[in-house]
């Protein structure tokens, strides 16, 4: 593609009304519900509830998760244009301090928060009363909270998308986990490195992903910049970056990503791999773009993947027990033939090929794939507390009083 045609899209892109910019609120009125404490997971969690008000739904349901030592207050605007879009947005205060942050029961809980939403929906008394669509679920997280949405989706083919905020690892948890988060992802990184993103996710979890996936870094993002509102303690202890004037580049691709799958939004398109993603790629507003089977998605023509099999698994049309191409029944390589059930060549029963019952393969039974681990990969217990979460010990402090003025 020459500059000039680079230029043009990035012309066109900021000439877009505000409006159809994903980051904007959409054409939905909304409002929020303080639900109280809910008990997930035997946790009771504070969650509130940000969702459409002027008809139409059921809508996809989302969980927005805030990153370690913070609250749900700080993802407030991300919901709310969510909300605006179309969206049931839970977001709540999960248990992860410095002290403590035990991952598989963030991700838990997480699960059972959206379950939490699905049942709201079903009952007659809620405020969100035939508002959510449970075949429809998005997990959206910063940070930490990042870490506890990707594990959440791990084995779990009921969530369909997942976006990643700067999120840390932990002791390579998330990257053990990545080749069997097989839902559609985006990975949305902060330029600037510090002690609450020592990580490095873009370079070790994201390649591990399986693909429909796209990995961006916000020019000149700070870890805290994915928060609107945010402080500028946050920003102190854990590196400062361009300020609350980038966080809707995040909401931008997180938006876009959630309405491209969950939705089938033709609309946001362009930033899923189309023009505006080139467009801002080319202007310097994101970089280390890197993106894999979009075309796949439902609003570029494609269905929604299902997240409980593998590329190439049982039932699939290619080489393995069922299909129609190199198995029993088949017109070329049938049963009696030289590579048929019986061989070691291509067929079923085989243990060197992509075949169902394989275990050197992803395949149905095979060690590495979605279904075989039998839920979340990591680790059992607490987790060992991060060489820098000191630093979050300030940051739950200010929440709790931020909690106590309001």
């Amino acid at each position: 593609m020459t500059r000039t045609m680079l230029l043009a899209m990035a012309v066109l892109s900021f000439a877009l009304p505000a409006s159809a910019q994903p980051e904007t609120h959409g054409a939905h009125a909304f409002t929020s519900w303080n639900a109280g404490r809910i008990s997930l997971d035997t946790a009771s969690i504070p969650v509130t509830v940000y969702y459409p008000t002027d008809g139409g739904g059921p809508f996809p349901v989302l969980a927005v998760v805030h990153g370690a030592g913070r609250n749900g207050s700080y993802m407030a605007e991300m919901a709310r244009t969510f909300a605006s879009r179309g969206f049931v947005a839970l977001v709540p205060s999960i248990p992860c301090t410095p002290l403590g942050c035990d991952h598989a029961a963030n991700a838990r809980q997480i699960r059972a928060l959206l379950e939490w939403g699905v049942t709201q929906s079903a009952t007659s008394s809620s405020m969100i009363a035939g508002l959510v669509d449970g075949e429809r679920r998005g997990v959206v997280g910063h940070s930490w909270g990042g870490l506890a949405v990707y594990l959440a989706a791990q084995g779990h083919p009921e969530i369909d998308a997942v976006v990643t905020l700067d999120p840390n690892d932990d002791s390579g948890i998330a990257a053990a986990a990545a080749p069997s988060v097989t839902q559609p992802s985006a990975h949305l990184m902060a330029q600037v490195m510090g002690a609450c993103n020592a990580t490095n996710w873009k370079d070790t979890v994201f390649p591990f992903s399986p693909s429909p996936h796209m990995r961006l870094v916000v020019s000149g993002a700070g870890h805290c910049d994915v928060e609107d509102p945010t402080d500028g303690l946050c920003a102190a202890l854990c590196t400062a970056g361009g300020g609350i004037s980038l966080a809707p580049r995040f909401r931008r691709y997180a938006v876009a990503f959630m309405g491209c799958v969950l939705q089938g939004d033709t609309a946001m398109a362009p930033y899923v791999g189309g023009a505006s993603l080139m467009a801002d790629t080319s202007a310097g507003a994101v970089q280390y773009v890197s993106t894999a089977g979009l075309d796949t998605l439902p609003c570029n023509g494609g269905t929604l993947p299902d997240a409980g099999t593998s590329a190439v698994d049982a039932g699939a049309t290619t080489s393995d027990a069922g299909a129609t191409g190199l198995d029993a029944g088949t017109s070329g390589t049938d049963a009696g033939a030289d590579t048929d059930a019986a061989a070691s060549g291509t067929d079923a029963g085989s243990t060197t090929m992509r075949d169902a019952g394989s275990t050197t393969m992803r395949d149905a039974g095979g060690a590495t794939d979605p279904g075989s681990a039998g839920g979340c990969g990591c680790r059992a217990g607490r987790a060992p507390i991060h060489g820098t979460t000191w630093l979050f010990g300030v940051l739950a402090l200010l929440a709790v009083t931020r909690r106590r003025r309001a």
